[in-house]
């Protein structure tokens, strides 16, 4: 006889154990490492100690978020912000790169940062296969960055590269500084656009 169908939250997280044994915990705002999501839950278990922890189950995705004795979480928060409207391919590698700072992976996320540059141009009709420079190119003569962007695409790109090919790791202040003008490149060309009426209300 077939069992039963396992539930959303045994699907993506397993069944059993103290996924089955939820209890009331002391309630607590924080920021969903999975979903990315301001949430407030109540809903969660106590891990084992010394030192004991609570892990507490998000209300919209049912991710598990352990709390640390010093206010840290694990997963931790996705550095900088979501931003809408991105096509989908761009959205995953902008997820990726903000998962990997949020892991502790800077370098990881700086050869992403630089790999977006290539998908931000090509959806933008950038004839694909060509260097880095070529798309930092691009995206300067079409006008995709205001007049003083060309110096931070080329520093998107050239972090990239030292990721790439020196045996040099990237700092955490200096990913998430690139973090910052992704974001803002991601808004001018996709996000911002698409907030545009299509037609000017009547004078």
């Amino acid at each position: 006889m077939m069992g039963a169908m396992p539930t959303e939250r045994q699907a993506r997280f397993g069944a059993g154990g103290p996924w089955n044994q939820a209890m009331p915990v002391k309630s607590e705002q924080y920021t969903c490492g999975y979903c990315d999501r301001l949430v407030a839950s109540a809903a969660g278990y106590f891990t084992g100690g010394p030192p004991a922890r609570i892990a507490r189950d998000c209300p919209n995705c049912h991710g598990l978020t352990v709390f640390g004795e010093n206010g840290a979480t694990m997963p931790a928060p996705l550095p900088g912000q979501n931003v809408e409207n991105l096509p989908e391919m761009v959205g995953k590698i902008y997820g990726e790169a903000r998962a990997a700072l949020a892991a502790g992976a800077p370098t990881a996320a700086a050869l992403l940062f630089r790999t977006l540059l290539m998908h931000v141009a090509c959806h933008l009709d950038a004839p694909p296969g060509k260097a880095f420079v070529d798309y930092v190119d691009f995206l300067e003569a079409g006008h995709h960055v205001p007049s003083s962007g060309k110096t931070w695409l080329d520093h998107v790109r050239k972090q990239g590269n030292v990721a790439t090919h020196q045996l040099v790791p990237i700092s955490d202040a200096d990913a998430r500084e690139l973090l910052t003008f992704i974001d803002m490149l991601l808004r001018l060309v996709f996000d911002f656009p698409a907030r545009v009426p299509n037609r000017l209300p009547p004078p």
